[in-house]
C-alpha cells in the first residue's frame, strides 16, 4: 500500500504522464543532491513528442537543483506552448539534444525562446550535447524567429555545451533589428565558455547592458543568414578570449563597452563590415578598452571604390583605447584599411597590415602609433592622415627597402606630418614626389630632418603648374 502512494506522489511532483515508472522510488528519481535523470523521469525522448510540460515541472519542483538530459535522446519543446523558464540556483546538464519543433513561428514575441531566465541566479546550462534550434525543418518565413537561450536582468548564468546550432530559419537578407540566438540584457558575472555556435540568424551571441561577462574559448562557424558574431553593447568589464569567428555577415565582434578586454581573438571571412568594430553609435560607446593579439584577415576581395569596410574600426564613439600585436590582412576597396581610427584618443603598438588598401587610415583622432609594420597594402597609401592634429608615428615601417617604392605614399593634406624611422638620419637623401601633381595644390617638402625622424611639410600653390618639378630631392 505504501508503495502505490509513493507511486502516485511521484507523478504528482514530476509530471510524468507520457510513460509508467517502473517500481521508481523518489530517492531514485531525485537524489540527495536533487539530481534527477529526464529519461528515469518518464519524459518521452523520440524526437517528435514534445516534452516541454514535462521538463517544465522538473524546473518548478524545488527538490530538483540538477537536470540530467541524458545522451544519445532527443527532447522535443514546443515553443508554440511556452518557452523553458529556468528558475534560480539551477544546473542544466545536456548531453542529449534539447530541439525545437520544426514549425513556423510567426512572431518574435517572447514565448519563442527555448530556454529563458528573469531575474535569477545561479543557474547553470552545461553539458557534452547539442541545443538544436531546428531552423533547417522551419518553414522560409519573414518572421520565422525565436531565440535559443536569454536570460534578463540575472546574475551568475554559465553557460557551456558542446552545440548551439541551427536557428537559421528563412533566406538571407539583412537583418532589420538586432537579434541574438543567445542573450543576455542587464545581466552580471556571466560565463560562455567552451562551446561551438553554428549556423545562427543575425547575432550569435549578444551582451546588452551587462557588467562581468566573459565569452571564452567559442568557436563562430556562420553562412548565409549569420551575420555579427558576438555584439557587447554598453555595460563594463567585459571579456573576451580565445574566440574564433569564421563567416559572419557583419562585423565579426562588435565591442562596445568601456574597461573590458579582448584578446586571443581571430575573425576571419567576414562578409560585410568590419573584422572587428568598436563604437558604434552615440549611446553605445567603446572607451578605456585593450585589444591584444587578435587578428582580422579576409579573403573576399572587393576592389570596389564604395567599399570601406576594416580590419579594426574605431569609430566617432570610442576613444582611449589601445591595441597591442594586432594584424590586418586582406581588406581591401578604395575606402578599406587594416585600421581605421575616426575620432577619439586611440594607442596602437605592434600592428600589422598586409595586403590591405591603406595600412591605417586616421580621422580627426588623437593617434599614437609605436612599432608598425604596414607593407605591401596594394600600392595605395600606407596611411592616410586627414584632419587629425595630434598624432605620433615611432618605428613605422613601410617597406623591406626604407622609404622606397610605391608601398610608401601617404595621404596628408593638412599641417605637418612627423615620421619616426630608425632609418633615417640628417644625411638622409628623402625623395618626396605628389602621387596625382595634376589633382593637388600642394607640394610636399621636408621642413626637418634628424636621427630618426623626419617631418614633412606642404608648400601650397594656388594652380597646378606643368613647368613646377614636383619632385624635391
Amino acid at each position: 500500500m505504501k508503495k502505490s502512494v509513493c507511486f502516485f506522489l511521484i507523478i504528482s511532483i514530476l509530471g510524468c504522464t507520457k510513460e509508467t515508472i517502473n517500481e521508481n522510488t523518489e530517492s531514485e528519481l531525485i537524489d540527495g543532491s536533487g539530481f534527477v535523470s529526464v529519461i528515469k523521469s518518464g519524459v518521452i525522448s523520440d524526437g517528435n513528442t514534445d516534452c516541454r510540460q514535462e521538463i517544465q515541472d522538473l524546473l518548478d519542483n524545488p527538490e530538483v537543483k540538477t537536470i540530467h538530459f541524458d545522451a544519445d535522446h532527443i527532447f522535443i519543446i514546443d515553443v508554440n506552448n511556452g518557452y523553458l523558464n529556468v528558475p534560480s540556483n539551477k544546473t542544466l546538464i545536456i548531453d542529449g539534444i534539447l530541439r525545437i519543433r520544426n514549425r513556423y513561428y510567426n512572431s518574435i514575441e517572447d514565448q519563442f525562446d527555448l530556454i529563458r531566465g528573469d531575474s535569477v541566479e545561479n543557474v547553470k546550462i552545461i553539458g557534452n550535447g547539442v541545443i538544436d534550434g531546428n531552423g533547417v525543418l522551419l518553414k522560409d518565413y519573414d518572421r520565422s524567429y525565436h531565440r535559443l537561450i536569454r536570460f534578463n536582468n540575472s546574475s551568475n548564468i554559465e553557460i557551456s555545451v558542446k552545440t548551439i546550432e541551427n536557428n537559421i530559419s528563412r533566406n538571407y537578407q539583412p537583418p532589420q533589428n538586432t537579434f541574438h540566438t543567445v542573450g543576455f540584457y542587464n545581466c552580471s558575472n556571466i560565463f560562455i565558455h567552451d562551446l561551438t555556435l553554428t549556423k545562427w540568424m543575425y547575432e550569435g551571441i549578444g551582451v546588452k547592458d551587462c557588467k562581468n561577462s566573459t565569452i571564452d574559448n567559442v568557436t563562430f562557424l556562420g553562412e548565409a543568414g549569420s551575420w555579427s558574431g558576438i555584439q557587447v553593447g554598453q555595460g563594463s568589464l567585459n571579456t573576451i578570449n580565445s574566440c574564433y569567428v569564421y563567416n559572419a555577415g557583419a562585423s565579426g565582434i562588435g565591442f562596445d563597452t568601456k574597461n573590458s578586454t579582448i584578446s586571443n581573438c581571430r575573425v576571419e571571412n567576414n562578409r560585410y563590415h568590419n573584422g572587428f568594430n568598436f563604437g558604434h553609435n552615440p549611446g553605445e560607446p567603446t572607451e578605456d578598452c585593450y585589444i591584444i593579439n587578435c587578428i582580422a584577415r579576409t579573403n573576399l576581395i572587393d576592389l570596389s571604390t564604395e567599399r570601406g569596410y576594416y580590419g579594426f574600426n574605431f569609430s566617432s564613439t570610442s576613444k582611449n583605447n589601445t591595441l597591442v600585436n594586432c594584424q590586418a590582412i586582406g581588406y581591401c576597396g578604395g575606402k578599406a584599411a587594416g585600421f581605421n581610427i575616426s575620432k577619439g584618443r586611440t594607442y596602437l603598438e605592434n600592428i600589422k597590415a598586409d595586403s590591405c588598401s591603406h595600412g591605417l587610415k586616421i580621422y580627426d583622432a588623437e593617434v599614437y602609433v609605436s612599432n608598425a609594420q604596414l607593407q605591401h597594402n596594394l600600392g595605395m597609401p600606407f596611411f592616410n592622415v586627414d584632419n587629425c592634429e595630434t598624432y605620433s608615428f615611432e618605428n613605422v615601417r613601410l617597406s623591406e627597402d626604407s622609404f622606397t617604392g610605391e608601398v610608401n605614399l601617404i595621404n596628408h593634406q593638412n599641417g605637418e606630418l612627423t615620421i619616426s624611422n630608425g632609418n633615417v638620419t640628417k644625411m638622409s637623401d628623402i625623395d618626396l614626389k605628389t602621387k596625382d601633381s595634376e589633382s593637388t595644390h600642394c607640394s610636399p617638402f621636408i621642413k626637418e630632418k634628424g636621427n630618426g625622424y623626419f617631418i614633412i611639410g606642404l608648400l601650397y600653390i594656388p594652380k597646378y603648374d606643368a613647368n613646377i618639378d614636383y619632385r624635391i630631392n
